[in-house]
C-alpha cells in the first residue's frame, strides 16, 4: 500500500510531460491592454493564451501568430512571434511596454483600476481553460507509461 501512495505521490508532484498545450502569457505595462493574435482577441493583459503542442515545428520553433497589445488610448505594440521551447520548455512570457507619450495615458492608467470585472472574467477562463485541459491530459488515468506534468493550479 505505501508503494501506491508513493507511486502517485511521485505522479501527481512530476505532472505530465505529454501535455497537449504550450502556454504562452501575454502581460504590458501598464496592464490592461487588450491582446489580439491573428485578428482574434485573446484576452486583457495578463492573459495566458494554450497554443496546440502539434503547432511546433521538430526545431522546437513555434510560430505564435502575429500578436499585438492595443491600450484604451489606442496605442499598439507588437509581440514576438516566434518561440523556441527548446529555450522556455514550460511556456513563455512575453512583455511589451506602452509607447512613451503623454497621449492618453491617464485613459490606459484608469483602464488597469477598471478592468477588474474583466480580471474575474478572465481568470474564470483560464481555470475553466485548465480544467479542460486537465480532463484532456492523458494524465488523468493511472497509465505508468505516461510521465505526468500538470501546470500550475490557478489560485
Amino acid at each position: 500500500m505505501r508503494i501506491v501512495v508513493l507511486a502517485l505521490t511521485v505522479l501527481i508532484t512530476q505532472g505530465c510531460a505529454s501535455f497537449t498545450h504550450y502556454p504562452v502569457q501575454y502581460d504590458s505595462a501598464p496592464q490592461a491592454a487588450k491582446v489580439y493574435c491573428d485578428g482574434e482577441f485573446k484576452g486583457w493583459t495578463p492573459t495566458i493564451v494554450l497554443i496546440d503542442k502539434d503547432r511546433i515545428q521538430t526545431n522546437g520553433k513555434l510560430d505564435v501568430g502575429m500578436c499585438y497589445a492595443e491600450w484604451e488610448s489606442g496605442f499598439k505594440q507588437n509581440f514576438f512571434t516566434i518561440i523556441d521551447t527548446n529555450e522556455d520548455p514550460k511556456g513563455k512570457v512575453f512583455t511589451v511596454y506602452r509607447p512613451q507619450s503623454q497621449i492618453g495615458i491617464l485613459l490606459d492608467l484608469e483602464a488597469v483600476n477598471e478592468n477588474e470585472e474583466r480580471r474575474e472574467a478572465r481568470r474564470e477562463a483560464f481555470i475553466k481553460a485548465y480544467e479542460e485541459a486537465k480532463a484532456n491530459s492523458p494524465c488523468n488515468t493511472l497509465n505508468p507509461n505516461v510521465a505526468c506534468v500538470l501546470p500550475i493550479e490557478p489560485e
